[in-house]
């Protein structure tokens, strides 16, 4: 007789479980959506830890920008949490970010604000950046 055991169930309970508790909502009760959501939202949250900065030759930073910019390097070097300079919509069930999921490129505002959201000031320009275990690749 073959027994079969639910993992696939029992892994989305779990996973629903740690995304309830990080305040992110789901909309789906079907385990592939949400494990599909689960391991969306890992690639886009970046742990916090140092990182060297390699910048592209051509990278400039518009002169209102450069604060923001001064901030978000710092905290890219010290290893602080650069999470709240993402998207607001990072968190959103079934959103999905193209470059992210394409090319491996985040995009960064640079505004100096928290906002109540606890997500960085919007700002219209942003950085667009490649962030690896070690290194962060800053590209415009």
């Amino acid at each position: 007789m073959k027994k079969t055991i639910p993992f696939q169930k029992d892994f989305a309970g779990i996973l629903e479980q740690r995304m309830t508790a990080a305040g992110i909502q789901i909309k789906s009760d079907k385990p592939d959506d949400i494990i599909i959501q689960y391991i969306t939202l890992v690639k886009r949250i970046i742990p916090p830890k140092p990182r060297k900065i390699l910048i592209a030759k051509d990278f400039t930073c518009p002169p209102e920008l450069q604060e923001g910019w001064e901030m978000f390097r710092s905290k890219v070097e010290s290893g602080e949490d650069i999470n709240p300079h993402q998207s607001k919509t990072m968190k959103r069930e079934g959103y999905t970010d193209l470059m992210l999921s394409s090319w491996q490129i985040h995009h960064f505002h640079l505004g100096v604000t928290i906002q109540s959201s606890g997500y960085i000031e919007r700002t219209g320009d942003i950085l667009y950046a490649m962030v690896k275990d070690e290194i962060s690749l800053l590209l415009k």
